[in-house]
């Protein structure tokens, strides 16, 4: 009897070990596809309405710098964690709160600017192309889509 407990117990944690690993496998950490995000963006399209250029430096396992260019003046730059915590920064010279995650391979910031919220995806398409998708949360407006190119290095 003692051995028929044993292989249940053992049969158990085979079985709770496959199901707690196997969907973070399936499911898990996209870094090949988060790595490609890292560089400098500009708009496909020079005249589309969002006209100036994304940069992304990785700093650190966790931690990545973002900055926005309009006409060769940063708009904002800020390091933040990935880890969805929240970071104090600048943006336009206003004080905003900015928090950091990935889904997959796309990169979501969500930036609080007094009571204003909008959340943007960075998705990297076939390596040269990303996509930025801008959903204003407060107030609710349109979401927008545009596609950028990478820079050259």
């Amino acid at each position: 009897m003692a051995a028929s407990v044993v292989s249940k117990k053992t049969f158990l944690v085979i079985a709770l070990s496959a199901f707690i690993f196997v969907p973070v496998h399936a499911f898990g950490d996209d870094t090949s596809g988060r790595a490609k995000l890292i560089g400098s963006w500009q708009p496909q399209d020079p005249g589309a309405k969002e006209s100036g250029a994304w940069t992304f430096e990785q700093k650190g396992n966790d931690r990545i710098r973002v900055s926005y260019t309009v006409k060769d003046q940063k708009v904002f730059e800020f390091e933040c964690n990935t880890t969805g915590m929240d970071c104090e920064v600048k943006d336009s010279g206003k004080s905003a709160k900015v928090s950091m995650w990935y889904i997959g391979s796309k990169l979501v910031e969500l930036e609080t600017k007094g009571s204003e919220v909008v959340k943007r995806r960075f998705g990297v398409g076939d390596g040269d192309s990303l996509e930025v998708e801008t959903i204003p949360v407060q107030p609710n407006g349109q979401t927008e889509k545009v596609q950028f190119r990478r820079v050259s290095r």
